[in-house]
């Protein structure tokens, strides 16, 4: 079961130089994702939050599907693992 999803309404109101945005089973959401984006200088974010879908069991999208791509030229730094690079495909 995934856990409940940090919403936009949960981050603070305040400006911050630079946040990471790290979650899988859906805990982040394309519109907290958006809102960080808002209020950070740099946003880093855990390509796991970005290519991980829950649908009864977590599955795993290319980076060019995600509903997070739009996103992309706005987030500051991704981190990774190797085994899980082969999903930044374009």
């Amino acid at each position: 079961m995934p856990y409940k999803p940090f919403r936009p309404s949960d981050l603070p109101k305040s400006m911050f130089d630079f946040r990471m945005a790290l979650g899988v089973d859906g805990e982040i959401t394309v519109e907290t994702v958006e809102k960080l984006v808002e209020i950070c200088n740099t946003v880093f974010v855990d390509i796991q939050a970005l290519i991980q879908v829950f649908d009864g069991a977590v599955k795993v999208v290319g980076l060019k599907k995600s509903e997070f791509v739009h996103l992309l030229p706005r987030i500051g730094f991704i981190k990774t693992l190797a085994e899980v690079a082969l999903f930044w495909t374009f």
